[in-house]
């Protein structure tokens, strides 16, 4: 059998402004200088596993539940504003542009916590200069389908390129016919141990 993928190429994507990359780098930082340990998720973790690069207004990095109010406490003390949007699940840093650090812990149904195997399987990269561990594709897959609520849902928006999210989880599945190893073997994520 065949498998062909849409041309899922899009206009080169609005560079990255100065200040918002820092502000990233420096959320980062602080993360690792109070050690607490982090993972890039969202449109950086995409664009590895993808190739598919887009800068969005946001900057995910999953961590822990029981370093969430360690993680916004840090960001606070760095002088960023924080809040604890969905206690449950997401807080968030904000930039003095308008950009903000998702801190994501779960999800809003709780379905998908962050777990020490989101660690174990991370995968090692490069993200704006910065040597750091990546959402394994497996969890981006799950935690993506999971992120549905009555009120909300992470699926629909679209940015300037036109690139729509809802179809976001499709060439990572696309990527494991390609070559990318996603190492569920019989199992996904939620039956690892």
């Amino acid at each position: 059998m065949r498998v062909t993928t849409p041309n899922l190429s899009h206009s080169r994507p609005a560079p990255l402004s100065a200040e918002i990359a820092a502000f990233y780098r420096r959320a980062m930082a602080v993360l690792e200088q109070a050690g607490i340990p982090f993972l890039v998720g969202g449109a950086y973790a995409f664009a590895h596993y993808t190739g598919i690069v887009r800068h969005t207004k946001d900057f995910d990095l999953f961590i822990l539940p029981r370093d969430f109010d360690p993680a916004l406490d840090a960001l606070a003390a760095a002088g960023y504003p924080v809040e604890r949007n969905f206690p449950h699940w997401l807080g968030k840093a904000h930039g003095s542009d308008g950009s903000f650090v998702d801190l994501i812990f779960g999800s809003g149904n709780g379905l998908t916590p962050v777990d020490e195997g989101w660690f174990r399987h991370a995968r090692r990269a490069e993200v704006l200069g910065v040597p750091v561990r990546l959402c394994p594709a497996e969890e981006m897959l799950w935690s993506k389908a999971f992120i549905m609520e009555r009120n909300r849902f992470d699926g629909a928006g679209s940015n300037r390129s036109g690139y729509n999210s809802a179809a976001a989880i499709m060439p990572i599945a696309v990527s494991v016919t390609s070559g990318v190893p996603l190492g569920w073997s019989a199992n996904p994520p939620v039956c690892r141990s």
